[in-house]
C-alpha cells in the first residue's frame, strides 16, 4: 500500500470496514452536490439554460437510484 495525503496508506473500498465505507459514499455523495451545484453556476455564468442541465443530472441521479435497487438482494 502506499502513504496517502495525511500519511495514511491508501485502501481500496473493499479493504476498509464497515463504518469507513459509509463515511467515504458519504463523502462522495457530498462531493456530488457540490460538483452538481458548481455545474449549475458554471451554467449560469455563461447563458446555458440552467433548468435543462439540473434536469438531464437529475436523470442521471434518478437512473442510479433505480440501478442500485434493481440490485438489492
Amino acid at each position: 500500500m502506499r502513504s496517502g495525503k495525511h500519511g495514511i496508506d491508501d485502501l481500496t473500498f473493499e479493504e476498509l470496514d464497515f463504518k469507513r465505507q459509509a463515511q467515504s459514499i458519504s463523502g462522495q455523495i457530498r462531493t456530488l452536490e457540490l460538483s452538481i451545484t458548481a455545474h449549475q453556476r458554471r451554467a449560469h455564468e455563461e447563458g446555458r439554460n440552467e433548468s435543462e442541465i439540473l434536469s438531464k443530472e437529475l436523470d442521471q441521479l434518478f437512473r442510479l437510484i433505480e440501478r442500485i435497487r434493481s440490485n438489492e438482494g
